[in-house]
């Protein structure tokens, strides 16, 4: 089981977004960021193929806002605080259709540094 709490898996620059309408948004936006971190061949490496370990790595790694960067951020929150859901089903759809993973981009060092994980 995984927790997924705003203040964990996000930054408060990034959850900002979230607020005037909240709760609208999140989660939808938080499995896709979830998605993300998990086609990241550094978080991959973390796991070390064993899927219990999804929550503890997600902590080493968190806030998922920020190690997946600015602009994967802001497309998956705009998408998700859309009123129409239908383009972020069809933006995940053709996320799981590429290979994956990524390329890791930034360590959990470095993507907290720039965040505000507060």
């Amino acid at each position: 089981m995984i927790v997924l709490d705003p203040h964990t898996h996000w930054c408060n620059r990034h959850r900002k977004a979230f607020r005037p309408r909240w709760p609208k948004g999140y989660m939808p936006a938080t499995l896709a960021l979830l998605e993300e971190a998990l086609r990241r061949d550094d978080v991959q490496q973390a796991l070390g193929g064993d899927d219990a370990m999804l929550e503890r790595v997600l902590l080493v790694y968190s806030p998922l806002c920020c190690l997946v960067g600015d602009e994967i951020t802001a497309r998956w929150t705009a998408l998700a605080l859309a009123d129409d859901l239908l383009p972020m089903a069809a933006a995940l759809d053709e996320l799981r259709s590429q290979p994956e993973p990524r390329n890791s981009g930034a360590t959990p060092e470095e993507g907290t540094e720039t965040c505000d994980a507060s």
